[in-house]
């Protein structure tokens, strides 16, 4: 049944809307409890969260939280295959997409701080990796307190090795986090010790993507 919803809402961001519902996501989150099921519900996940952020509707990932999705979501981080850490991470980066209030509950998530940065730069696959920033980027902007948790667990260094993945997203995502990061100022001397300013101003050449060029300008000025 959820596979074939999949279908049904696949590249219809309305309808992944319409649809989400409490019975929905209680069922969704059974699914990420079980090996044989989870992949399936991280798939469906994913696309009505994308949606979410694609509509702007903070309800979506709000009704997800209250849901309970944070537990089997961190834990499939922690210990799922590579594919399932990606697609984990990005649903929490959907999850506090520009919502403060939803940005509060996923900081509450237990172990989430770590468990993200523990997957940055692990393994030879930069997806989980990418996504891993692009949540912490989501957690971090205008929240200094997750800002400084971020840095005690030694997020600077591992980002500031992903600024020099070849993937333009890896590139954006772990600029974009860095750039809110900075607003601790635990950040700035980390930033510092991990040698991140020659590389973040080596992105700001027209060689890079316009996106990635932004997030590391952005970067550059908070540590001005």
């Amino acid at each position: 049944a959820v596979r074939e919803l999949e279908e049904k809402v696949k590249g219809d961001e309305e309808l992944c809307v319409k649809v989400v519902s409490d019975g929905l996501v209680r069922q969704l989150v059974e699914m990420l409890k079980k090996e044989a099921t989870s992949e399936d519900a991280l798939k469906l996940l994913l696309l009505l969260t994308d949606a979410g952020v694609g509509q702007k509707n903070v309800d979506v990932a709000r009704c997800m939280i209250d849901g309970g999705v944070g537990e089997p979501l961190v834990a499939l981080i922690g210990a799922g295959t590579v594919s399932l850490q990606e697609r984990a991470a990005a649903v929490l980066g959907n999850l506090c997409h520009e919502s403060p209030a939803n940005q509060d509950k996923v900081a509450k998530f237990e172990g989430i701080f770590p468990a993200l940065v523990n997957i940055l730069g692990k393994g030879e696959d930069v997806g989980p990796a990418q996504e891993a920033a692009y949540a912490i980027w989501n957690l971090t902007v205008g929240h200094d307190e997750n800002s400084a948790i971020f840095v005690r667990l030694g997020v600077v260094p591992k980002l500031t090795e992903l600024l020099k993945s070849p993937s333009d997203i890896a590139q954006e995502n772990a600029a974009g986090a860095l750039m809110h990061v900075t607003m601790s100022k635990e950040a700035r001397v980390a930033i510092v010790q991990a040698d991140a300013i020659p590389r973040l101003c080596e992105l700001l050449k027209p060689t890079y993507e316009p996106e990635v060029s932004t997030q590391a300008a952005g970067a550059l000025l908070n540590l001005a």
